[in-house]
């Protein structure tokens, strides 16, 4: 039994579409098991405009002593995770201190919407939304 290449495309095509929307659904699922952070609250972002950089972001920590393991910029309209990075050496954020994290990450010059995720070593994440320009 032989399928005609009409047909092989068309099953092709109907698989990619199924795989696409399985990893989509994987990759929400797995944003959504994050456990945020409540006693963080986000004071500004800095943004290099000139060269789509974002540079830093600045933090209060309200609860007890935080350390920052690391980071992601997660672009809101594909859905995927654009890149990641551990801080070396970690970042201690102190019980009611003002804290400015550096962060170096280029953003879509033609503009997006991102969440940033800054992971603690409680294994729960702190999320600040991007919007860019």
């Amino acid at each position: 039994m032989r399928i005609s290449a009409t047909k092989a495309v068309i099953i092709l095509l109907v698989a990619a579409i199924l795989v696409t929307g399985a990893v989509y659904l994987y990759v929400r699922t797995q944003q959504s098991s994050i456990a945020l952070e409540q006693n963080v609250e986000v004071l500004g972002v800095e943004v290099n405009k000139r060269t789509a950089e974002l540079v830093s972001v600045t933090l209060r920590n309200n609860g007890p002593t935080l350390i920052l393991e690391g980071a992601s910029l997660y672009k809101i309209q594909s859905g995927i995770t654009l890149v990641s990075s551990k801080f070396s050496p970690p970042i201690i954020l102190y019980t009611g201190n003002v804290t400015k994290v550096p962060i170096s990450y280029q953003l879509d010059k033609e503009g997006a919407d991102y969440f940033l995720y800054l992971f603690t070593n409680k294994g729960t994440a702190i999320r600040c939304g991007i919007s860019y320009p």
